[in-house]
C-alpha cells in the first residue's frame, strides 16, 4: 500500500519503523483511546502481524510518515469490521499519529486520503471510520473536516460509528490534497 499526500506518505511496514511504533504503540497517553489500548512493549510485533498490511494486501495499516524526510509519525490504514447494523462485513480507515504532530491538518490530510483510496481503489461504495466516544479530537476530524456522518449514538465494541456520504463521491472534496492514489 502506498498513499501519498502533499505532506504525508502511507507505505508498508519496514523493520525500521518498529523502534517509533513501538513506543507509539505502548504510549498510554496515545493509545487509551485507539483500538484495544498501548501494547505492551513485548506484544509489539504480534500487533503488526495481526493487523498491518503485507505487500500483496491491500486491507491493513501501515506506516504514516513525513514526505519531507520520511520521519515515522505514526500509523494509518484500513480495518475490517463487522457493521452491527447489517451484520455484514465493512471496510473502516483510521490514524494514529503521534502527539508531537497533532494540530497540523495531518489527520484529516490522510483521511481525506483514505477516503479517496477506498472508493476509487478498493471499489468500496462506503467506507467507515469508528472513535471512541471520549476520543473529542478524532471525532472533530471526522464530523466536522472530513464530513463523515454518525451512524448513530450507539456504542458497539467501545467506539462510535461514521460513514462517507455522496459527498466524498465528489472530485472537489479532495482539491486540497495532492496525490491522493495509490502507487
Amino acid at each position: 500500500m502506498l498513499i501519498e499526500t502533499r505532506n504525508l506518505i502511507l507505505r508498508d511496514y519496514r523493520e525500521p519503523d518498529k523502534e517509533k511504533l513501538s513506543l507509539i504503540c505502548s504510549d498510554s497517553v496515545i493509545m487509551k483511546l485507539v483500538l484495544n489500548g498501548p501494547n505492551p512493549p513485548g506484544q509489539f510485533n504480534r500487533f503488526v502481524t495481526d493487523n498491518f498490511a503485507s505487500k500483496e494486501q491491500k486491507i491493513g495499516l501501515g506506516t504514516l510518515c513525513l514526505k519531507e524526510n520520511n520521519m515515522v509519525i505514526g500509523f494509518a490504514g484500513f480495518k475490517k469490521f463487522n457493521f452491527y447494523k447489517s451484520n455484514t462485513g465493512e471496510v473502516e480507515f483510521g490514524f494514529v499519529i503521534h502527539n508531537d504532530w497533532h494540530g497540523k491538518g495531518f489527520a484529516t490530510e490522510i483521511g481525506k486520503a483514505q477516503i479517496y483510496y477506498a472508493l476509487n481503489n478498493l471499489g468500496l461504495k462506503t467506507v467507515f471510520a469508528r472513535a471512541h466516544p471520549l476520543n473529542d479530537p478524532s471525532i472533530h476530524v471526522l464530523k466536522d473536516k472530513l464530513e463523515l456522518m454518525q451512524v448513530s449514538e450507539d456504542v458497539v465494541e467501545n467506539r462510535l460509528t461514521f460513514m462517507t456520504t455522496e459527498r466524498h463521491h465528489e472530485n472537489d472534496y479532495y482539491l486540497a490534497i495532492t496525490k491522493p492514489f495509490a502507487k
